[in-house]
């Protein structure tokens, strides 16, 4: 019996109750929904935090064929642990995490984060954060911005053919308001070598507010500290979250 290929980028997407938003952020994972990524192999795992009803495997293999989801032993309000033991089962060398798994991205993410690993793998990879609508959405939700509001905004772009349309009705979000060229707080779609994985210790599962709290940005803090204040940015790219 032939091995399965070893892949080039492992891809952990965290999931907690996110059946309406889940397809479409793997969607946007998918070959369908990547560009220039033909000789790139990589993997999607799932990781159902404990949602109800749990997320269905073979519902997802029509939106990306091959996807694997696990549930951790034991079910815990933030997920930090969780990913922490999920992420020790991953086989990519280039490891990624999407801690919020309602969360789109565009077409070049995954060509541009292994091009950069490949450049230089001591250093963490992040992505700019974006708000679906005309306002981030602290402020929208309050203003009436639903699910059936990003529902409709969402069918204005044919963002299953063309990610990049994504861009058309979307804004910064709050915590990526420097840019590509400033100093983000935070970043969703996080890469790194799987050995500056394991030299961070990965999450701090002391973090145990529900859906890990600040632990994110505890994590790119650290990350980026490892990687002497200089971490790559992927430039162009970035990822909206499809809920409110």
């Amino acid at each position: 019996m032939t091995a399965e290929p070893r892949p080039d980028l492992s891809i952990l997407v965290c999931a907690y109750n996110m059946a309406r938003e889940l397809p479409r952020t793997l969607h946007t994972l998918s070959r369908a929904g990547q560009r220039g990524a033909d000789d790139i192999n990589w993997e999607i795992v799932v990781l159902d935090n404990g949602s109800e009803p749990a997320v269905d495997e073979d519902a997802l293999q029509s939106v990306l064929p091959g996807v694997r989801v696990v549930q951790p032993d034991a079910i815990r309000a933030s997920p930090a642990a969780a990913i922490n033991r999920t992420m020790e089962q991953l086989t990519g060398q280039l490891v990624g995490l999407w801690i919020d798994g309602a969360r789109m991205t565009s077409p070049g993410v995954v060509r541009l984060a292994l091009e950069a690993w490949r450049a230089d793998p001591s250093r963490v990879i992040g992505t700019l954060a974006f708000h679906l609508g005309h306002d981030v959405q602290m402020r929208s939700v309050a203003r009436g911005y639903d699910a059936a509001a990003e529902d409709a905004l969402l069918a204005s772009v044919p963002w299953r053919e063309d990610g990049y349309t994504l861009f058309d009705i979307a804004v910064l979000a709050g915590s990526s308001q420097p840019g590509w060229f400033g100093c983000i707080s935070e970043t969703n779609g996080v890469f790194m070598d799987r050995k500056l994985w394991k030299a961070l210790g990965g999450l701090d599962e002391r973090f145990a507010a529900p859906g890990g709290g600040l632990v994110n940005l505890d994590l790119w803090e650290r990350a980026v500290a490892r990687s002497d204040r200089h971490p790559w940015m992927i430039l162009g790219e970035g990822g909206c979250p499809d809920h409110c």
